[in-house]
């Protein structure tokens, strides 16, 4: 009886990264962006702003994330809810560092939420009407939000007004309490 050996030689694979796509280039024009993230090129850069102390990464490799990527991979994610394996294959990142940017941004987002989100002071009494009128226990208000169209205005800032419909609107949010009564409306 003959023994047959194989030899088999392993090497090391060289580490490929993919090239970023157009997404995630600066050349994208207004429209495109919002069309793409739901946000403007300034409102990226702002969010980015906000966002840079706790998502800056803490290796100095040449392959790591910018913010910005990381902040654009999550707006894209929360834009389209689409998969995880979709938005990699868009952005040019593998579907397991996409679920980490979504996670790591979403958690510096809830870490600064208190800066932005204001609650009512007194909420026990809309807990106990909620409950009474539909037996859904700790809730304080219903929130919608709708665009009002208007006449869009002249200057430099008549772009900010143009929605991802493409007419001009400003984004109007409303809560209200359990018997329909406004609570709060923001315009802006």
């Amino acid at each position: 009886m003959a023994a047959l050996f194989v030899s088999v030689t392993t090497t090391k694979r060289k580490k490929e990264y993919r090239e970023n796509t157009r997404y995630l280039n600066d050349n994208l024009t207004p429209r495109e962006c919002r069309e793409r993230y739901r946000f403007s090129p300034d409102g990226i850069d702002s969010l980015c702003d906000i966002l840079h102390d706790k998502l800056q990464s803490e290796t100095e490799r040449s392959h790591a994330l910018s913010v910005k990527e990381k902040v654009l991979i999550a707006l894209r994610y929360y834009a389209t809810g689409s998969f995880m394996q979709t938005v990699g294959d868009t952005l040019g990142r593998d579907k397991s560092t996409v679920s980490r940017i979504i996670a790591s941004v979403t958690n510096a987002l809830c870490d600064i939420k208190d800066q932005y989100i204001k609650w009512p002071s007194d909420t026990s009494q809309n807990k106990s009407s909620f409950y009474r009128v539909s037996g859904f226990p700790n809730v304080i208000g219903c929130i919608d939000g709708t665009h009002v169209q208007i006449i869009k205005p002249g200057g430099e800032r008549q772009r900010a007004y143009i929605n991802r419909k493409r007419f001009p609107s400003i984004n109007v949010m409303g809560v209200v309490d359990h018997s329909g009564k406004f609570i709060s409306v923001n315009a802006k």
